[in-house]
Protein backbone atom coordinates (compact mmCIF):
# COMPACT_ATOMS: atom_id res chain seq x y z
CA UNK A 1 0.00 0.00 0.00
CA UNK A 2 1.33 3.40 -1.12
CA UNK A 3 2.03 6.21 1.30
CA UNK A 4 -1.60 8.31 0.15
CA UNK A 5 -3.55 5.04 0.39
CA UNK A 6 -1.97 4.61 4.25
CA UNK A 7 -3.40 8.05 5.10
CA UNK A 8 -6.36 7.95 3.50
CA UNK A 9 -7.26 4.57 4.94
CA UNK A 10 -5.97 6.29 8.09
CA UNK A 11 -8.00 9.36 8.05
CA UNK A 12 -11.02 7.23 7.37
CA UNK A 13 -10.63 4.95 10.05
CA UNK A 14 -10.15 8.07 12.66
CA UNK A 15 -13.06 9.35 11.00
CA UNK A 16 -15.50 6.36 11.50
CA UNK A 17 -14.26 6.79 15.34
CA UNK A 18 -16.07 10.48 15.67
CA UNK A 19 -12.84 12.21 15.75
CA UNK A 20 -13.41 14.51 12.84
CA UNK A 21 -11.70 17.52 13.76
CA UNK A 22 -8.09 15.89 14.29
CA UNK A 23 -7.71 14.19 11.14
CA UNK A 24 -5.69 16.75 10.05
CA UNK A 25 -3.21 17.09 12.81
CA UNK A 26 -3.49 12.79 12.79
CA UNK A 27 -2.35 12.87 9.07
CA UNK A 28 0.01 15.44 9.70
CA UNK A 29 1.91 13.70 12.64
CA UNK A 30 1.54 10.61 10.70
CA UNK A 31 3.99 12.80 7.89
CA UNK A 32 5.72 13.85 9.83
CA UNK A 33 6.55 10.68 11.47
CA UNK A 34 7.12 9.07 8.43
CA UNK A 35 9.65 11.77 7.22
CA UNK A 36 11.72 11.53 10.34
CA UNK A 37 11.80 7.93 9.94
CA UNK A 38 12.98 8.56 6.31
CA UNK A 39 15.47 10.92 7.04
CA UNK A 40 16.81 8.77 10.28
CA UNK A 41 17.21 6.06 7.66
CA UNK A 42 19.21 8.02 5.34
CA UNK A 43 21.21 10.10 8.07
CA UNK A 44 22.41 6.77 9.72
CA UNK A 45 23.71 5.41 6.20
CA UNK A 46 25.86 8.32 6.21
CA UNK A 47 26.59 8.06 9.47
CA UNK A 48 28.02 5.10 8.81
CA UNK A 49 30.05 6.27 5.70
CA UNK A 50 31.52 8.90 7.70
CA UNK A 51 32.71 6.30 10.32
CA UNK A 52 34.15 3.37 8.01
CA UNK A 53 36.18 6.03 5.92
CA UNK A 54 37.09 8.97 8.88
CA UNK A 55 35.98 11.80 6.39
CA UNK A 56 32.65 13.74 5.65
CA UNK A 57 31.31 13.13 2.33
CA UNK A 58 32.91 15.98 -0.13
CA UNK A 59 36.17 15.25 1.72
CA UNK A 60 35.67 11.72 0.47
CA UNK A 61 34.77 12.61 -3.30
CA UNK A 62 37.68 14.35 -3.42
CA UNK A 63 39.92 11.66 -2.21
CA UNK A 64 38.09 9.11 -4.83
CA UNK A 65 38.87 11.99 -7.72
CA UNK A 66 42.55 12.52 -6.68
CA UNK A 67 43.14 8.88 -6.96
CA UNK A 68 41.06 8.36 -10.36
CA UNK A 69 43.26 11.52 -11.79
CA UNK A 70 46.36 9.58 -10.60
CA UNK A 71 45.24 6.37 -12.54
CA UNK A 72 43.29 3.90 -11.25
CA UNK A 73 41.81 2.06 -8.94
CA UNK A 74 43.10 -1.12 -6.65
CA UNK A 75 40.00 -3.71 -5.11
CA UNK A 76 40.09 -1.09 -2.29
CA UNK A 77 39.61 1.66 -4.12
CA UNK A 78 36.81 -0.35 -6.23
CA UNK A 79 34.55 -0.87 -3.07
CA UNK A 80 34.99 2.54 -2.15
CA UNK A 81 34.02 3.60 -5.63
CA UNK A 82 30.55 1.38 -4.77
CA UNK A 83 30.51 3.19 -1.64
CA UNK A 84 30.69 6.46 -2.80
CA UNK A 85 27.28 5.65 -5.16
CA UNK A 86 25.73 4.04 -2.00
CA UNK A 87 26.64 6.94 0.24
CA UNK A 88 25.69 9.93 -2.93
CA UNK A 89 22.25 8.24 -2.61
CA UNK A 90 22.12 8.48 1.25
CA UNK A 91 22.99 12.14 0.88
CA UNK A 92 20.34 13.30 -1.71
CA UNK A 93 18.18 11.47 0.56
CA UNK A 94 18.43 12.13 3.29
CA UNK A 95 18.45 16.43 2.27
CA UNK A 96 15.21 15.27 0.42
CA UNK A 97 13.15 14.08 3.41
CA UNK A 98 14.95 16.98 5.34
CA UNK A 99 13.06 19.25 3.10
CA UNK A 100 10.24 18.02 3.22
CA UNK A 101 9.79 17.91 6.83
CA UNK A 102 10.28 21.61 6.11
CA UNK A 103 7.68 21.72 4.19
CA UNK A 104 4.99 19.87 6.39
CA UNK A 105 6.26 21.74 9.15
CA UNK A 106 5.83 25.08 7.15
CA UNK A 107 2.87 24.07 5.97
CA UNK A 108 0.98 23.17 9.72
Amino acid sequence: MQFKERLEDMIQRVARMGYPEEIEEIGVDFSLFLAHSKKDSYEFACLNFEKKYEMNYSDFVQKIEEKKQNGGFDLDEIEAKDDQMDWEFAEAAKLWWIEKIEKITARF
